[in-house]
């Protein structure tokens, strides 16, 4: 029973693993579109790499343990590494809603730089912002500069795009506070989908999962080896157990005796 125990303890620690994986790399500002892709091809990857880690246990059968352990520590070690991924460069616009606001005070972007710096991916970010006002309601396009953690809206840190709003904020509103705006996430996907910090999030999460799931079925493997082949029609019996020892966590209210061999 070991082994079945030794394996919901692995589903038990790495079960809130998997739900989160999305939520941060939603937090990089990766689309769900794209995290669903990523979840939709992983599947296909680990039907492909099932059967060679297969092959390779039974070809290298004096090292199977050896290569069971490395995939344990292989999935561990990237689910810790995707925590310590760095940022993108430029302010994070943790709040979508600015209060007493007003775009009079905003200059208009110098085009030419403002090309460059987006071309380079140094940070420079654009959104769309809808301002809403005492007298008038309208939206704009606004860039938030890259030396700032955290996006705010000041003639220090943000600049206007959209020119033909420019003589709207400049010359109808005559009060400088007194709009509310609210700003929609940031339109950097083309620096996001080819810096190092998404492909990395992409490989470190494929790796991780195909390890765990690898793993999983090789421990299946293991079990049958303990067994023996006279015991081997008890696998379904330690199956049921490591699904009891499973529910016992979950609920958290029994004793589990992991030292219990069938």
């Amino acid at each position: 029973m070991a082994d079945q125990v030794a394996k919901s303890d692995l589903d038990e620690s790495t079960a809130p693993v998997f739900p989160f994986l999305s939520v941060f790399g939603k937090q990089l500002g990766i689309s769900p579109l794209i995290i669903g892709s990523i979840n939709a091809i992983l599947p296909i990857l680990i039907l492909i790499v099932k059967p060679i880690f297969g092959f390779i246990m039974d070809y290298f059968q004096t090292w199977r343990k050896v290569i069971f352990l490395m995939l344990l520590a292989i999935g561990n070690i990237c689910y810790i590494t995707i925590l310590f991924l760095p940022p993108l460069p430029g302010p994070i616009l943790s709040e979508h809603h600015f209060q007493n606001v007003s775009c009079k005070i905003l200059s208009r972007c110098n085009m030419k730089y403002h090309a460059s710096a987006i071309a380079s991916c140094n940070g420079t970010k654009d959104t769309m912002c809808h301002w809403i006002c005492e007298n008038t309601n309208f939206s704009t396009q606004l860039s938030f500069h890259a030396d700032q953690n955290k996006a705010i809206i000041s003639p220090d840190t943000t600049c206007l795009l959209n020119i033909s709003k420019i003589s709207l904020c400049q010359g109808n509103l005559t009060n400088n506070y007194n709009c509310n705006v609210i700003c929609d996430n940031f339109k950097d996907d083309q620096c996001l989908y080819t810096s190092a910090t998404f492909w990395s999030f992409v490989v470190l999460m494929c790796i991780g999962e195909i390890g765990f799931y690898v793993f999983i079925s090789i421990s299946d493997a293991f079990c049958f080896v303990i067994l023996g082949q006279d015991k081997r029609l008890k696998y379904g019996k330690q199956r049921l157990w490591g699904a009891i020892h499973e529910i016992i966590l979950n609920g958290g209210n029994l004793p589990v005796h992991k030292n219990t061999v069938m």
